[in-house]
């Protein structure tokens, strides 16, 4: 369970010790059965490492080409929108199947 996590509970629990205790007790096992699930798939179906990447890869150049600072209000195509587009097709073309 990663740090942000904590204070995301300790934020929500507003003082209350109570709350604190009961919060980490549920959500650290919920973690824990979550990421070991999320293994067992990715062992049984190593694809989804790749799509995962590529859909990572998406958000964040959609993320970069939306951003005001960086767009500085043109509504021309930006290149960052080939790259993306290039990134997840090009990604997804190219891994390989297993078998």
């Amino acid at each position: 369970m990663s740090l942000d996590n904590v204070i995301a509970v300790a934020a929500v629990a507003k003082g209350s010790i109570l709350l604190l205790v009961l919060g980490l007790l549920i959500s650290i096992p919920l973690v824990v059965f979550g990421a070991t699930m999320l293994m067992k798939i990715m062992e049984t179906y190593p694809v989804i490492i790749t799509v995962g990447a590529a859909l990572i890869g998406y958000v964040s150049g959609e993320m970069l080409v939306t951003d005001p600072v960086v767009s500085s209000g043109s509504r021309q195509r930006h290149w960052m929108v080939d790259f993306e587009l290039f990134t997840v097709f090009g990604t997804s073309s190219s891994c390989r199947w297993p078998g």
